[in-house]
């Protein structure tokens, strides 16, 4: 056999690519074994190891840095391109030598590490990373030479550098070869680094799953499922997906949580619940950027009420202040909501809603990789996208659907997507780094232009004028101006993905709101709008994952925009604020509390049992800034009074395992702080809530009457707040609520549990 009755082979039909051959026939449906007849390799040598993976140079001698070098050129899914991480060693102790570390040192020891040579300790720390996109290969002496021109992500004005590595090439038997990396300057040597092979895989990372008793952890799922697209190993798992994408997962599946002493202590957890949990028992959680993840499982999602078509979410905080800038490092499903699905024959057994599940779950890891959507993303943008960031139900490739999305989804991410994840510049990808709005491949970075409304008119109302620390809230309204019904998706909270909110600051830089939270929820809360009618929401902007967009003094501008695609987005005029300077000591001392990162979580999740001294302060500030402050204090008397209105969940220690504990409702102190948000302000003689929030608070006050057998006290709350909203925009539907309350009322002493 020659090299010329390999290139005349049959390839068209070819499966899909494996990253390690174990027969002959393995060899021949690998992409690398096209890739080695172009470089001129007779059949002898053709059983090789492939290169791609990662490498890393030991700790330097002479020069300070060491390189973490991927590349990826051959293997499962090549992305042609070379990706590097840079890192400072610095000796501790000013270089002295120290003794060999002593055996049965504790975990701590590894904070830092000894150099072979010198036997000295060093300190790591991150400098920068680099990506080489344009690859040039040939064939020397039995090595594979790779060279292109380097970009660095934070500097890319520079272009005068180039990197060469060089790999031998050794039989698949072989022990894996070192990568010889240098860097040249204008042609000019600067840097050589050594680096053995760690990994065939490009990040190595580690996920922790809690799950809540009943529920089960991800399970393996059945590909050959009707529909499917044929070829696909028989089952995967978390594990499996990620690998098949480069990236080396370990999932430690850790507690599962229970509580003998309730009746439904786990079943519906809040948003504010599952952060205190990821952040009082992720075990790798910390104040640093790092490749570890917390996942957790609950049968559902709610606030307070269960939402079915809430699915997943992406959370974490971070950007408030130094020492609290991790974010994007918990994803949580809910089991029963999704097994819960109803769509034809998709979902009608166990193994088709496991499918989903794992789909599930993997989408909500992506986004904690810094991936957006397919359909929003700058490169190649696509809402037919086969990948793991689509939706099932938002998929129009093909005849599109749901059924086709099954039946062509491969368990795969997109190419663009691999290349972040594998090559995106470390701080941008890496769990506990950048917020996941940024450089990650989103086209929302950037304020759009005005999109022809086509008798769908959205518009924004706000608070002309408000004090440096009063919570910012924003009325969002979509009005149908056609004299024609039209359907609606009743989704105006950011957190939900359908309208995103631009802030232009004092100082002219625009900036996108980003929630602490991203949900994955079902297609539903379709509405059908008649002429003339509204729907709306109360949006609150001071608490972002970005930090407090608020801080500063000036005028502001806020727009937003609704809708799935860029074609079909509505923008709405801007909305002008101003937020005053502060006029006395009080107002200082109040800022400082409400921008504090604790006091802010509490603010946004409306509650925590992690941060009762949040609380307390809280409670205080309400008591000292009565007279001087109103407006303030009814924001803070919302978030008091839904969090004491609400059983709270926490996880704690029992005995040898964690179990849920439940934090039962202070019903009298709620109904205190609720019914002192809605009082009217002096000053103006009006109450300090827009109409949406007035409505919801009432609601709340109402349940917390009803719940100890107050119904009279809690119709007169519900009228009362039906009265006061007569005439306001945004208030048909949400007097149409509080009337519904009404009707749901017991008689006197039966209550109702809200």
């Amino acid at each position: 056999m020659n090299d010329r009755t390999h290139s005349n082979l049959d390839l068209s039909a070819l499966a899909e690519e494996r990253a390690s051959a174990q027969s002959i026939s393995d060899l021949v449906t690998n992409s690398e074994f096209l890739d080695r007849l172009q470089l001129g390799d007779s059949i002898f040598t053709l059983l090789r190891q492939t290169v791609s993976g990662t490498y890393k140079s030991k700790c330097p001698i002479g020069d300070k840095t060491t390189l973490e070098l991927r590349v990826d050129v051959d293997g499962r899914r090549p992305q042609h391109r070379i990706s590097g991480d840079l890192f400072e060693e610095t000796p501790l102790f000013g270089g002295f030598p120290l003794r060999p570390r002593a055996e049965g040192m504790g975990p701590g020891a590894s904070a830092f590490r000894q150099t072979t040579a010198l036997n000295i300790a060093t300190y790591t720390r991150y400098e920068r990373s680099f990506v080489v996109e344009v690859v040039s290969r040939a064939a020397e002496g039995g090595e594979l030479v790779l060279t292109g021109p380097v970009v660095y992500y934070d500097d890319p004005a520079v272009t005068d550098e180039t990197l060469e590595v060089r790999i031998k090439r050794v039989p698949l038997h072989a022990p894996a070869p070192d990568a010889l990396a240098r860097i040249y300057k204008n042609g000019r040597l600067i840097k050589t680094y050594l680096c053995p092979k760690l990994s065939q895989h490009y990040r190595k990372v580690t996920l922790e799953i809690d799950r809540y008793i009943g529920t089960t952890y991800p399970p393996e799922a059945r590909t050959d499922l009707d529909p499917n697209p044929g070829g696909l190993p028989d089952t995967l798992s978390t594990a499996n997906v990620f690998a098949r994408s480069g990236i080396d997962m370990t999932v430690n599946e850790d507690d599962v949580l229970s509580d003998p002493d309730s009746d439904d202590a786990g079943t519906n957890w809040d948003e504010g619940e599952l952060h205190d949990l990821m952040e009082d028992n992720f075990d790798r959680f910390a104040n640093r950027l790092q490749w570890n993840l917390y996942g957790v499982v609950v049968p559902r999602f709610g606030d307070p009420d269960y939402a079915p078509s809430y699915y997943g979410i992406m959370f974490d905080w971070g950007g408030w202040q130094a020492g609290d800038a991790f974010l994007r490092q918990g994803t949580a499903i809910a089991l029963e909501a999704i097994q819960g699905r109803v769509s034809g024959e998709l979902y009608d057994g166990a193994d088709k809603q496991n499918r989903l599940v794992l789909q599930t779950f993997i989408h909500e890891i992506g986004h904690a990789f810094n991936l957006p959507h397919s359909w929003r993303r700058s490169a190649n943008p696509d809402s037919a996208s086969e990948s793991f960031m689509n939706y099932p139900w938002g998929y129009t490739g093909g005849s599109g659907g749901e059924e086709q999305f099954w039946a062509d989804f491969r368990w795969e991410f997109d190419d663009e997507e691999l290349i972040w994840m594998r090559h995106g510049n470390r701080n941008d990808v890496i769990f506990g780094g950048k917020d996941w709005i940024g450089n990650n491949l989103s086209t929302y970075t950037e304020p759009q232009g005005m999109v022809e409304q086509g008798g769908i008119q959205l518009r924004l109302r706000a608070p002309a004028v408000v004090d440096l620390a009063q919570p910012i809230r924003v009325e969002v309204e979509l009005t149908n101006t056609l004299k024609v019904p039209v359907t609606l998706v009743d989704r105006l909270q950011p957190e939900d993905g359908l309208l995103t909110i631009f802030i232009r600051t004092p100082q002219g830089e625009h900036i996108r709101y980003v929630p602490p939270v991203k949900r994955l929820k079902a297609p539903g809360d379709e509405v059908e709008l008649k002429p003339g009618h509204s729907i709306g929401d109360s949006i609150m902007l001071s608490y972002s994952a970005k930090g407090a967009h608020f801080s500063a003094p000036g005028e502001y501008g806020i727009r937003a925009y609704y809708g799935r695609e860029d074609e079909q987005a509505l923008m709405s005029p801007r909305c002008r604020m101003r937020v005053g300077a502060p006029y006395s000591r009080g107002s200082d001392e109040l800022a400082h509390l409400l921008f504090d990162a604790r006091v802010a979580k509490f603010m946004y999740f409306a509650g925590s049992e992690r941060n009762r001294a949040a609380a307390s302060q809280l409670e205080e500030a309400c008591e000292r800034f009565e007279g001087t402050h109103p407006e303030i204090v009814r924001h803070i008397q919302v978030s008091l009074g839904r969090h004491l209105a609400r059983d709270f969940k926490q996880v704690r220690p029992k005995g040898q395992k964690r179990g849920v504990h439940l934090r039962r409702a202070d019903l009298s102190a709620a109904t205190k702080y609720l019914k002192a948000a809605l009082s009217p302000v002096a000053r103006t003689g009006q109450p300090a809530l827009d109409g949406t929030l007035y409505g919801s608070t009432a609601q709340g006050l109402a349940r917390a009457y009803a719940r100890q057998g107050r119904d009279k006290e809690a119709k007169k709350a519900l009228e009362a707040a039906i009265n006061y909203l007569e005439g306001q925009p945004v208030a048909r539907r949400v007097r149409a609520g509080l009337q519904a309350d009404i009707k749901q009322l017991r008689g006197p002493g039966q209550g109702q549990r809200g």
